[in-house]
Formats: C-alpha cells, structure tokens, sequence
C-alpha cells in the first residue's frame, strides 16, 4: 500500500465529528457567513468578585490595626503609649515598631484598594453578561441581510436571531 493510499484510509476510517449546537462554532466546517461573526458570552466575573471579597475586608483590618499601631508607636510617645498597655518598650523598639507598622499600613492599604478594584471589575463583568443575557434571549433583531447570486438568478434574504 502507498503511503497516500493510506492516509486516504485512515482519513476516512474517522467519523467525523458530531455537531454541538451550543459550541458556538456553526457546521460545516466551523465557516461563518459573510458579515456574520460569532456571539461570545461575556465573562461571568465571579473570580474578581471572590477575590474582591477576600482581600477587601481583610484590607481593612490590616490597615485599621496598622494604624492604630502606627498611633501608638509614634516614636516622641511610644514608651508612654505602650507602658499603660503593660508593655515595656526603650526608644530603639519604638522605632522598629514604629517602621514596620508603617510598612504593614502601606500594604493593608493597598489590599484595600485591589480588593475594591476587583470587585468593581467582577460586578461590571456580571452586568455586562446580565445585559447580554437579556439581549441575546429576549430580543428580535436582524442580523444580517444578505445577496446571494446564483446560476438561476440572485436571491436575497434577511436573518433573524432570536
């Protein structure tokens, strides 16, 4: 058997493929007609919103203590501050106290604002795909007009989805 004796078997010993109306990839071929495009679903944005929800709250905890802390080891009131909290803390420990509740507010206060920034982002994707909905299954439109010429004269059609 020749070499393109067998490809041709074995390319037609293989069914072709069944077709998935809700793959969104049309027969025949996965060609679409002039001037009509595929309908993509927008993102659902429920990962944003899940990663918004964590890091927003635990955002505001970490910068409401870090500045509590921060208040409180305010290097000029320190060892006042911390001695009535029944700590015993010299000028040094203040100072490293005081710098790394500082460092602790920087970032509690950035999770803050990537915490509102992802959930900003996941509710407008979970619109976007609300109003996609709403469009895509509850509304007549044309979609496309379009002009086929053929050897028996020219045709002319109108698609609707629904």
């Amino acid at each position: 058997m020749t070499p393109v004796a067998a490809m041709v078997a074995l390319s037609l010993a293989v069914p072709p493929p069944s077709y998935d109306p809700d793959s969104g990839v049309p027969p025949g071929g996965g060609y679409w007609a002039p001037g009509e495009a595929p309908v993509i679903k927008p993102p659902d944005g429920e990962e944003q919103i899940l990663i918004g929800a964590i890091m927003l709250p635990l955002g505001t905890l970490a910068t409401a203590s870090a500045s509590a802390m921060v208040w409180a080891t305010m290097p000029d009131h320190c060892p006042r501050r911390l001695q009535s909290w029944g700590i015993d803390a010299n000028a040094d420990q203040c100072q490293g106290l005081y710098i790394y509740n500082v460092i602790r507010l920087s970032y509690g206060s950035a999770a803050v604002v990537t915490g509102a920034v992802f959930l900003a982002i996941g509710l407008k994707r979970r619109k976007e795909l609300e109003r996609w909905k709403k469009r895509r299954f509850h509304s007549l439109r044309p979609t496309g007009l379009s002009f086929m010429p053929s050897r028996r004269g020219a045709s002319m059609g109108l698609t609707l989805r629904f």
